[in-house]
């Protein structure tokens, strides 16, 4: 096993466990950030046909473009969201930094308004913090794949 299949081991298993432990939290996954575009990670959750997302597009392409995490209490609110899922009413997204460097990010989507928090942001800013290794390596072995 590879050092990037590893690191995307550990990743999944993250996403797992926040997805499990979040009852209000419908859809939970990374995205790493490579040059001006996402590319959709580990999740859980329904399906999305968003696998690769550019720079300031949605909430996740505008907290990359802002460098600054999103709580979004009502996505409907928004004009250039882009839905995960259809049922998706809020979302918070977090950025995955190595000192300033933007590695990716943690997108949470819940069917329910307002579902997150300050508190939920500080948690993931730990969890990104933890796991800023395995995006490192997992962003590797991506940059690989897609040259």
């Amino acid at each position: 096993m590879t050092a990037g299949e590893d690191a995307g081991q550990i990743l999944d298993k993250v996403i797992e466990y926040l997805h499990e432990q979040m009852q209000d939290w419908h859809w939970t996954g990374i995205y790493i950030l490579i040059e001006d575009k996402l590319y959709l990670g580990p999740y859980r959750g329904p399906a999305t046909e968003h696998t690769v997302i550019e720079v300031g597009k949605g909430v996740c392409g505008t907290a990359v473009k802002e460098e600054k995490n999103q709580i979004v209490d009502d996505v409907n609110t928004l004009e250039n969201y882009i839905a995960c899922s259809v049922g998706t009413s809020s979302e918070i997204v977090v950025l995955i930094k190595d000192g300033d460097e933007v590695l990716g990010q943690f997108d949470i989507d819940s069917d329910k308004k307002r579902a997150f928090s300050q508190e939920d942001e500080r948690m993931l800013k730990e969890i990104a913090n933890l796991s800023k290794n395995a995006v490192r390596e997992y962003r590797a072995a991506l940059m690989a794949s897609l040259s």
